[in-house]
């Protein structure tokens, strides 16, 4: 999903995708199914590069990771300069409504087909499903078991993005966030579904670049 951005997102900008165990290259290595161990793991591996000023960008459950992330480096003294939210609800609105661990694989083949980020010709290939579905009910199993600790807000700017055509994830849920940001708190809209990183690809990154080129411009002050 970001090796495009590695290459359109200005130079003054170096991104580091996060590749989560059971995903690409690491399939082979089992998903984490608790939120505080996996979060653990990246502040530590990340904890290196995050003295220099540093963004995290989250979509979807990864943008629950990224809010968790982001307070853990933050309580090691590493407040980063902007954190990017995209598609996902407030932990704190999260009920039982949402829970989806105990789907059938075809209950949870009909849930990536709601979201619209798989093409069908993968969603209805038997083997590939096989191999793939584990991984998505790992990350199920680590959302549903996730609670979120009342009273942690991020201390630095926030901007949440969202896809206006997104059915699962309403816009309440989206400025539900600004309760958990103490610092600048921006929410922007784009054409697209709960996957508008690649429909609206070009605005989404701009966005990006706008916002923290302001930061590159204050932190350079």
């Amino acid at each position: 999903m970001f090796h495009s951005w590695i290459k359109l997102l200005p130079d003054f900008i170096r991104v580091f995708p996060v590749e989560l165990p059971g995903r690409e290259s690491k399939l082979h290595k089992p998903a984490f199914h608790n939120m505080e161990l996996l979060v653990a793991m990246l502040a530590s591996e990340l904890y290196p590069i995050a003295h220099k000023p540093y963004a995290i960008f989250g979509h979807s459950m990864g943008a629950i990771i990224a809010f968790e992330l982001a307070l853990s480096l933050t309580s090691r003294g590493c407040l980063p300069c902007q954190v990017f939210i995209s598609a996902a609800a407030a932990p704190h609105l999260k009920n039982d409504s949402y829970r989806k661990t105990n789907l059938s694989d075809e209950g949870l083949r009909t849930e990536l087909k709601k979201l619209g980020g798989m093409p069908n010709i993968l969603l209805d290939n038997t083997e590939f499903m096989k191999m793939f579905l584990p991984t998505v009910r790992a990350d199920f199993i680590l959302f549903d078991s996730y609670t979120y600790k009342m009273g942690q807000v991020l201390k630095c700017p926030v901007t949440v993005l969202g896809g206006r055509d997104d059915d699962s994830i309403k816009l309440k849920d989206l400025l539900a966030w600004n309760a958990l940001a103490t610092g600048d708190f921006q929410l922007r809209l784009f054409k697209g579904n709960h996957f508008f990183l690649h429909s609206s690809e070009k605005q989404v990154l701009q966005t990006i670049s706008n916002e923290l080129s302001n930061n590159k411009y204050e932190i350079n002050q």
